[in-house]
């Protein structure tokens, strides 16, 4: 079965107009703990802003933050992908793409977006959930805690039989 990238999305996705200044960008991630903000025109996404796009278009050359709008630097020409897309796909037009993230919609109504760590993830545990490894987990931990409260509580007869063999 192929892994889809529907149940990876990132539905909440932080946005900012155009016109506001790199400094609020940063304020707004370092506030929410993230790596990005959409971009948006008159409420369409037109870019993304990352911390990446921080460091090599700001930072790195002595930009001004406050000054500095995030429709002079964001990250444009944006791929995006079908909600119903396999993980396979995802990682093929990213790789093709040079990017990391993806915008996913689904009849042209954006749904969030999808990141190569998510997905590179999902295909590496085949789908399965962290649920799944967790009982195997749990299971195991049962069979050894059983083992030693078993080996425990006869621990005074093997000791005794090691005191009559010697």
């Amino acid at each position: 079965m192929t892994n889809k990238i529907e149940g990876l999305i990132y539905e909440t996705a932080e946005t900012l107009d155009e016109a506001a200044t790199v400094y609020e960008a940063a304020e707004l991630m370092a506030e929410g703990n993230l790596g990005f903000v959409l971009v948006t025109r008159r409420e369409k996404i037109i870019g993304l802003f990352t911390e990446r796009d921080m460091i090599n278009r700001v930072i790195g050359l002595r930009r001004d933050p406050g000054e500095t709008l995030l429709g002079d630097i964001c990250t444009r020409n944006l791929v995006s992908i079908n909600a119903d897309a396999s993980c396979e796909n995802a990682i093929k037009m990213m790789g093709a793409n040079k990017c990391r993230r993806l915008l996913v919609y689904r009849n042209d109504i954006f749904q969030g977006l999808v990141s190569l760590p998510q997905v590179a993830q999902a295909m590496a545990t085949g789908g399965r959930s962290d649920l799944a490894v967790n009982l195997v987990f749990a299971a195991s931990l049962s069979v050894i805690i059983g083992a030693i409260i078993l080996l425990t509580s006869h621990l005074p007869d093997v000791m005794n039989l090691a005191e009559k063999t010697m």
